[in-house]
């Protein structure tokens, strides 16, 4: 078996060049990488710029031009992996980068392009938030919410600065302090008594999907109990993944890979080919308990399965 696959292998290396560019052509920036350990051929084919600018976004140039500081790179594939982290562009007031197994856009939005309301009519009565730096943030402002016990926002991002025929999964990106995390009553839902919000996701063209999302990880409310009952009634009453409300799906936070901040999953959807515009919709329903709120942005990542 082996030596057959030997054999294989070498037949392959035999191919002219054309057509292993195209068989490679067909593969995944990961598959690329691991092509390239196979043979000395493979690895020169694997560095072409040809190949690498099929795992860029059509519009990289564009991006390019609307970064914030100058993007250096010695060749294509230098350059897809120093996207791979996340750019300043747009005077600094969004993030662009690509997934570095796939090429998959991903954006996000600083708390600067979201709109922010303190009343259900989506009017503002004085001050709603206050813009301060933050220096593990990677905008030069974050949004600290002057009443975090209610608020609203609306966010929103065209089609088109994602990538086609892709799921995406929209997180909010926050801080948050708080010193009760849940006031359980026998009789009640115990999803009624955390920091909960309603979401609505929805595509111009499309009907609206309504989702719930908690601001405090199952990990922090399980540290936050201070007797066995409260232990027991977590345990028993609240789950610790997604799960469902009235039909509606309610998502959990977690921290990021930072460490310095939580998301969590506000909805998803699926970027088709057609060019829309993607609306975001909180609203903050019980989130009397929570002292400090402070949003970094509205993350949109593709979603890899």
């Amino acid at each position: 078996m082996e030596e057959a696959s030997r054999d294989e292998f070498e037949m392959f290396s035999t191919l002219p060049r054309d057509c292993i560019s195209l068989i490679f052509s067909l593969t995944s920036p990961r598959d690329l990488c691991s092509l390239a350990t196979l043979s000395s051929v493979f690895r020169s084919m694997a560095d072409l710029d040809e190949l690498w600018e099929q795992f860029l976004p059509p519009n990289y140039q564009d991006i390019l031009s609307r970064a914030s500081t100058p993007v250096h790179f010695s060749s294509i594939k230098d350059l897809f992996f120093r996207l791979c982290d996340p750019i300043l562009v747009d005077d600094g007031q969004k993030t662009i980068a690509v997934e570095k197994t796939s090429g998959k856009v991903c954006c996000m939005l600083s708390a600067k392009q979201v709109k922010f309301f303190n009343d259900r009519s989506f009017r503002k009565f004085g001050r709603v938030c206050e813009y301060l730096p933050v220096p593990e943030s990677r905008f030069m402002n974050a949004a600290r919410l002057v009443d975090p016990s209610f608020f609203d926002f609306q966010a929103m991002l065209t089609s088109a600065e994602l990538s086609n025929n892709t799921t995406y999964v929209i997180y909010l990106v926050y801080k948050l302090n708080t010193t009760t995390y849940f006031d359980w009553k026998e009789g009640t839902c115990i999803l009624d008594s955390l920091p909960m919000t309603t979401v609505e996701l929805c595509e111009s063209n499309s009907s609206p999907d309504n989702n719930y999302c908690c601001l405090v990880s199952v990990e922090d409310i399980h540290q936050a109990c201070e007797t066995e009952e409260e232990m027991e009634i977590i345990n028993t009453y609240l789950p610790s993944e997604i799960t469902s409300r009235d039909g509606e799906t309610v998502y959990y936070p977690k921290k990021r890979q930072d460490g310095h901040w939580m998301e969590v999953a506000l909805g998803e959807f699926f970027n088709g080919n057609e060019k829309d515009t993607i609306l975001v919709h909180l609203t903050a329903f019980d989130t009397s308990h929570i002292d400090t709120l402070l949003i970094e942005g509205i993350e949109f990542r593709a979603k890899i399965l």
